[in-house]
């Protein structure tokens, strides 16, 4: 009897698990713990893609699923991890992209739309950062000096 009830509610608790463990990740991340949340968000993204190898056409599991790893994407962007949190917004992206268009949820719109949100803004991010870093870099007079030879003079033009 055990037996067969273990294995008939397997699914289930491999799921409760999961979800516990993203909220444990979530928490983490809202102390600041965000190494905990990390790990945390890793197995619960290893939960899911077990769960997803046995029931691959379940949409609210490959919506959940993305939504972990976008949750994970915040993590990532956060701890300074740019191009893992573009890769896992870019996974959550592909993932979404295999529900039928007629089949998606509005939840599932609306995680689609979170992560096409935050590609772009770990996107723009991260350009802003490599453009703003020539800039910044130091010249020969230290950062913030003026450039070689002096400023222009207005007088002078």
């Amino acid at each position: 009897f055990y037996d067969r009830f273990a294995a008939d509610n397997r699914a289930d608790l491999t799921s409760e698990s999961a979800r516990a463990l993203v909220r444990i990740g979530d928490i983490e991340s809202r102390l600041g713990h965000l190494d905990r949340s990390a790990e945390a968000l890793r197995d619960a993204l290893t939960r899911y893609q077990r769960l997803r190898q046995v029931s691959p056409e379940n949409v609210e599991l490959t919506q959940s699923h993305a939504g972990v790893w976008n949750q994970y994407g915040v993590v990532l962007a956060s701890s300074g991890d740019v191009a893992g949190a573009m890769e896992a917004h870019r996974t959550a992206k592909e993932m979404l992209a295999t529900i039928d268009a007629q089949a998606l949820s509005n939840q599932a719109r609306f995680e689609l739309a979170q992560t096409l949100i935050l590609l772009g803004t770990v996107g723009a991010r991260a350009g802003a950062r490599e453009m703003f870093g020539v800039f910044l870099k130091e010249g020969p007079g230290g950062p913030g000096a003026p450039p070689p030879g002096g400023p222009p003079d207005p007088h002078n033009e």
